[in-house]
């Protein structure tokens, strides 16, 4: 009997992935990869060339089955312990064998591409039909993302509906706004601003104020109301008239020029500048300043537009990397993944979050995909990446104190730390949760990049909230949204607390 011609493609389809496999047995080094892949793997590579004529024996069905279940061990294998793209190879790779082995397979696997392929299509055309926060997870461009920018509750808002784009300041919002928007956790909440387009109710703050606040998405006060944000409970709690400059996304590269343009004529007695965590020394803006200087025309939708162009394509360059690359930019795999993940829906009640339990009161938080994102970090590999944000943060502080100074108003910073600032140092050194890392390793991590804030202030202007929200929290307090990273209503309630009193001390 000749052998049957379709053991060169048998052959082909189980070879393909050989590069991937290899490379990952050699970067990863793990036993659970090598036992769940790896070896399946070669299993069938072998069966292939030295069983080639009985697996195309339809009489051998025991043979059929061993392999079959081979099959299913490595493709599970590499879906939970594989690279990405050794994952997008290697799967396809396996179902081309097996359909060369067992016709029915084929048929379901090219209905199955089929069905895929036209889901694939659908999404692009029509990229509206999904949720809000699986429609944000896509490989869309800058002006793609920015079309569905603001949730509200009838889905979503673009940008330019609420913002206008100034070239000094890069974006703010628009003046008079009075907008319903909604937070799956935090539910509905205004956006309502003043004719200067902050989040103030009373306009006449920007004619005489008692203190301006300097800030982003946390001085704004966003997932709450006007009346709930941080500003608005510290003129509750001390009287004082609080003049709110914070916008969302804006860095310590628009603070000095929003004190400078709105701040300084309601002459303040205090000026209060939040910096939050690295978000305030990344190096967005002063790349943005860079290409003002070269595009004096351009906005800042040409410069995000220009940033996406440079960013090299995620995944290996070269033709090993393609694979993976067509993966990344392909809308159904990010589709699937956050309809699937509860973290994109923002459910509250889904366990997607650790209970720890602080002065016998259950603290509700996402603590273990923070610790995995610590681990990862290396604070001078983002330090260096970061440089000119850093030296923006330093040249930033410099001007708000001499505009500060000028205007005989006393200068508080503020640092805005983030929620495993404040909770991973509640959690005990012998807990399980940390695993293999130390909690000493984590929290100098958190030491170093907070110095980079802490270092550029002055003791007498400095107010670190690291520690007095650290106090809150450990008497049981929720301070953070589970799915959002900023405070939540009791968390602006406590950070008022605490300003009010520092600014209660004589300067």
């Amino acid at each position: 009997m000749s052998p049957d011609p379709r053991r060169w493609p048998l052959r082909a389809f189980l070879l393909l992935p050989a590069y991937w496999v290899l490379r990952d047995t050699i970067r990863l080094q793990a036993s659970d990869y090598v036992s769940v892949v790896v070896v399946p793997w070669a299993v069938l590579v072998l069966a292939s060339w030295f069983l080639a004529r009985r697996l195309f024996d339809a009489r051998q069905v025991p043979l059929r089955l061993v392999l079959l279940v081979t099959t299913l061990v490595c493709a599970w294998g590499v879906l939970h312990v594989g690279r990405m793209a050794t994952r997008v190879i290697l799967v396809p790779s396996l179902l081309a064998a097996a359909a060369t082995v067992v016709p029915p397979v084929g048929l379901a696997a090219a209905g199955l591409v089929a069905v895929l392929g036209a889901l694939e299509l659908v999404l692009r055309i029509q990229p509206g039909l999904l949720p809000v926060d699986a429609r944000l997870t896509l490989p869309l461009t800058p002006r793609e993302r920015l079309a569905c920018f603001f949730r509200t509750p009838d889905g979503c808002l673009p940008a330019d509906a609420l913002q206008v784009f100034p070239p000094e300041l890069g974006f703010a919002y628009k003046p008079n706004l009075n907008v319903i928007l909604w937070h799956p956790e935090a539910g509905f909440w205004t956006l309502r601003t003043d004719p200067r387009g902050f989040a103030n109710t009373d306009p006449a703050l920007h004619d005489g104020a008692d203190v301006v606040v300097l800030g982003d998405s946390f001085m704004q006060g966003v997932l709450v109301e006007p009346e709930e944000s941080f500003p608005a409970r510290l003129a509750a709690e001390t009287g004082r008239r609080v003049l709110n400059l914070g916008i969302p996304g804006w860095d310590a590269y628009q603070y000095p020029i929003a004190l400078r343009q709105f701040g300084l004529r309601a002459r303040p007695r205090v000026v209060v500048a939040g910096i939050f965590g690295t978000n305030d020394w990344n190096a967005r803006f002063p790349l943005w300043a860079e290409y003002r200087r070269e595009h004096p025309d351009a906005d800042y939708y040409d410069f995000l537009e220009m940033q996406a162009r440079a960013r090299v394509p995620p995944g290996p360059p070269g033709l090993f990397g393609l694979p993976e690359r067509l993966y990344r930019r392909a809308y159904l795999p990010a589709a699937i993944g956050a309809l699937l993940d509860p973290h994109h829906v923002g459910a509250a009640a889904g366990r997607d979050y650790e209970e720890v339990t602080l002065n016998g009161q259950p603290v509700r938080l996402r603590l273990g995909d923070a610790l995995r994102l610590w681990r990862a970090i290396d604070p001078d590999k983002l330090m260096e990446e970061h440089r000119l944000g850093i030296e923006q943060l330093g040249r930033s502080i410099e001007e708000i104190r001499a505009l500060a100074a000028g205007a005989g108003a006393r200068l508080v910073v503020l640092y805005v730390p983030t929620m495993e600032e404040v909770y991973l140092p509640l959690v005990a050194a012998d807990s399980e949760f940390w695993g293999p890392t130390p909690k000493a390793r984590v929290l100098e991590k958190f030491a170093r990049l907070r110095e980079v804030v802490t270092s550029r202030a002055r003791p007498e202007e400095l107010l670190d909230l690291t520690e007095p929200l650290g106090e809150v929290a450990r008497r049981g307090e929720s301070l953070y949204w589970i799915h959002d990273p900023h405070w939540n209503r009791r968390g602006n309630v406590a950070v008022a607390d605490i300003v009010a009193r520092r600014l209660a001390q004589a300067p």
